[in-house]
């Protein structure tokens, strides 16, 4: 009809091949889509299904209930995150054996399973706490572990942390922190409770209680067997040490267990973290003995000896004794040693605080000064003395000052570049009261004779005999003996000629006051000769105080009374004298105070002089010769 629309051809029927491509897709896509939504409730199930498959697991090893409160895992970086695992106690009531609060697991994607190796790159566990406890019929409640025989798990832990552990055993906790590399073993189950097989870890931070951190490593054949855990064919390894040791602990109670030990050993790292003596050990030892645990104590006995040692700062070149270490402390028994250029032969007793330390000693050809710098912690005076015989001493840990006990010295004397020294040494103390019974000492210009008491506080009282036919060496070593005693600021008196004493030394120690009389022959002071001299008074480090003074010298006469500071002109000058001369040469006044006058020839008269020497102040009455002033 015109003006219609003429109606479409009839579109073209698909063919069955293009039909079938279809639906297949349509399939593929709906199980594409089935495949993500059982992904997406399984990763959604995984923590759960996590934590009961690892209840199960581990509740099977221990055959005790196990609860585990999380499971997480994290992507970036990969881990699983455990949190609250815990191992039932022996009853429903009891602590759990085993609880750790937080548990990371990093493994290693590359070998998660190799070999039937199990390999993590990372186990951390925060704050384990493993509890044991020993029954009073006897037996423990250590779980029963592992399950059929034969059957082995291999693992390999790259690093191995324990943070803020601890085993509670029988009430008694001892803390455990380590950090180990290269954690690697493979256990195999022997039937019942028998776990056997090899360990080892790469040195690490192990950490027990107290005690320093330890960086060791070990290797070894281990048998668990219930309580009993048995070591073979294990080594020791830290800095400068390599110990062989098996041997067996009974984890019951407390523990206990019996290990032989020898091998090469450290002494520094044995006393940081073992025997602890505070004296600084340090040598390159070998040891052969044994380890006993009782608790959370380790207990040491055998036979120590090497060489390159050193002990509180003194070089020991060869040592050899028998060391305990136990409750009781260190006990180092008929220690032989090469020391301080001579031997010895010595007991040491380093018990617990309060109770003191206790050192027996025979000496031979000993360096004297070494000997006393270590005993009384005196510095260097430069003395050449071997000596011989025996020291027996005890002090509270810690305060040298306070000892106690006896020493008797032989000195001969030591030909080296220090002042030649011999002679006799007998002392005596109690609580850190001195007395020296006798010091009859000798250098080539000098001869001393001393005994009395010093007390606590350094305070002496000792009587001295002296003569020197050298003022001026004489001098010098006291300046050097005071030093050494702890006046850093010590000078010379500046004395020279020949002469003795006989008076008492008083005052401390490190600053002596001598209080006497002295006669002379030839004195020097200030540049001047003074001829021979007769004096009472005292005198210390820093002032001569004259009671009586009487000088004379060619037929010339000087009385001296007062005092006269003997420190650096124009600042530690002062004086205060009276004195009477009779034709004494006026020079030798004013080459001693340095006074500008021109004056010579012989001075009789009196005067009293105050102020400093090198700005007196006074009045006189003298007569002269001859002389200016300007």
């Amino acid at each position: 009809m015109a003006g219609e629309t003429p109606d479409p051809p009839p579109a073209a029927e698909a063919t069955p091949a293009t039909a079938l491509r279809r639906l297949r897709w349509r399939r593929l896509r709906a199980f594409l889509l089935f495949l993500v939504f059982l992904a997406l409730v399984a990763f959604w199930q995984l923590p759960a299904l996590s934590a009961r498959a690892l209840a199960d697991a581990l509740g099977r090893f221990f055959h005790r209930a196990v609860t585990v409160g999380e499971v997480r895992y994290h992507l970036a970086p990969l881990e699983a995150e455990i949190l609250d695992l815990r191992v039932a106690g022996p009853t429903p009531e009891a602590p759990p054996f085993l609880h750790v609060a937080r548990a990371r697991l990093v493994p290693s994607l590359r070998s998660l399973w190799s070999g039937g190796t199990i390999v993590l790159r990372q186990l951390r566990l925060e704050r384990p706490v493993v509890r044991i406890h020993a029954y009073p019929q006897g037996g423990d409640d250590i779980p029963k572990m592992g399950g059929g025989t034969g059957g082995g798990m291999g693992f390999r832990i790259q690093r191995l942390v324990l943070a803020d552990g601890a085993f509670v055993l029988d009430h008694e906790r001892v803390p455990l922190d380590l950090d180990l590399p290269d954690f690697d073993g493979r256990l195999f189950n022997q039937g019942g409770r028998v776990l056997e097989g090899r360990l080892s870890f790469a040195p690490g931070r192990l950490q027990f209680g107290s005690l320093p951190p330890l960086p060791v490593g070990t290797e070894l054949l281990l048998t668990l067997d219930g309580p009993r855990v048995r070591a073979r064919e294990g080594h020791l390894r830290a800095h400068g040490t390599d110990l062989a040791y098996q041997g067996e602990l009974l984890l019951r109670g407390r523990p206990t267990g019996t290990f032989s030990l020898h091998g090469r050993i450290d002494l520094e790292m044995l006393d940081t973290h073992v025997t602890r003596t505070g004296f600084g050990m340090k040598g390159d030892g070998s040891f052969d003995g044994s380890l006993k645990v009782e608790g959370s104590r380790l207990d040491i006995e055998g036979r120590l000896s090497g060489v390159a040692g050193e002990f509180d700062g003194v070089p020991i070149p060869t040592f050899d004794t028998w060391l305990t270490r136990d409750a009781r402390g260190l006990r180092l028994r008929d220690l032989e040693l090469a020391a301080l250029d001579g031997r010895g032969r010595l007991d040491l007793e380093l018990p617990p605080a309060p109770a003191p330390a206790h050192l027996r000693a025979d000496l031979e050809g000993v360096d004297a000064e070494g000997l006393w710098r270590t005993v009384f912690d005196w510095g260097e005076a430069g003395l050449a003395a071997a000596a011989t015989g025996r020291v027996d001493i005890n002090w509270p840990r810690g305060r040298i000052r306070q000892l106690s006990g006896t020493i008797a010295l032989d000195l001969a004397e030591r030909q080296d570049r220090r002042t030649p020294l011999s002679g006799r040494f007998e002392w005596q103390a109690q609580g850190g009261d001195q007395r020296v019974e006798l010091a009859d000492l000798r250098t080539p210009h000098t001869r001393a004779r001393l005994s009395g008491r010093i007390d606590p506080q350094d305070r002496s009282d000792l009587q001295v005999e002296a003569h020197s036919v050298d003022l001026a060496a004489a001098d010098e070593l006291s300046q050097r003996l005071r030093r050494a005693l702890g006046t850093a600021e010590a000078q010379k008196a500046g004395f020279s000629g020949s002469g003795s004493f006989r008076g008492k030394w008083v005052g401390r120690l490190q600053a002596p006051l001598y209080e006497g009389r002295a006669t002379a022959r030839d004195l020097g002071y200030l540049g001047v000769d003074w001829g021979q001299a007769e004096w009472s008074g005292s005198a210390d480090a820093w002032q001569v105080q004259s009671r009586s003074l009487v000088l004379r010298r060619d037929g010339a006469e000087l009385w001296v009374d007062g005092r006269i500071e003997l420190g650096e002109y124009g600042r530690e000058d002062g004086l205060e004298l009276q004195v009477r001369l009779r034709d004494w040469p006026a020079e030798d006044f004013v080459r001693a105070f340095q006074w500008q006058l021109d004056v010579r020839g012989g001075v009789s008269g009196e005067l009293e002089v105050h102020g400093r020497r090198s700005a007196p102040l006074g009045r006189l009455r003298l007569g002269l010769a001859r002389g200016r002033y300007y």
